[in-house]
């Protein structure tokens, strides 16, 4: 089994059971606890690496919020065993059709969205929130070679 995190301001997760593809929106730390106790002993967790400096876009309170996430979910994976690996954004990001350095947050965020929408149609819950947590997803499907829903 398979689950992705993307520990972003208002960042996801993305399960993917052998079968299905499951997506959650971080609203509370409680929901990702309760995501994280349903998961198989075995599953491979997959968390966006975010850098230390976003941008100078980016606010003082998105960065703290980032920051926040990221240490929240790399703590409680690790406190129920789960292997991680950290994936870089330029890692997952590569390939998904129409990104362009230097594009502003909200294209970009349309753009992923649309290339989730686009690459599994027909999982339900696709938004802004879960879309980079299921591009992640993704990208450990074709990195550890799982049988794709695509």
């Amino acid at each position: 089994m398979l689950a992705a995190f993307d520990p972003g301001k208002s960042g996801g997760a993305a399960y993917y059971d052998g079968s299905e593809i499951f997506l959650f929106p971080f609203k509370t730390e409680s929901t990702y606890l309760e995501v994280m106790e349903g998961f198989d002993k075995k599953t491979k967790a997959m968390v966006e690496d975010v850098p230390s400096y976003v941008s100078s876009a980016t606010s003082n309170s998105s960065s703290f919020k980032l920051g926040y996430n990221m240490g929240f979910i790399m703590g409680a994976l690790r406190a129920y065993a789960f292997s991680v690996d950290l994936i870089g954004p330029k890692v997952w990001q590569k390939g998904n059709v129409g990104l362009k350095p230097k594009q502003g947050y909200t294209e970009r965020k349309r753009i992923l969205r649309d290339n989730a929408k686009r690459l599994y149609p027909n999982v339900k819950g696709i938004t802004n929130a879960t879309a980079d947590a299921l591009l992640i997803l993704h990208y450990g499907i074709k990195r550890y070679n799982l049988l794709t829903l695509v």
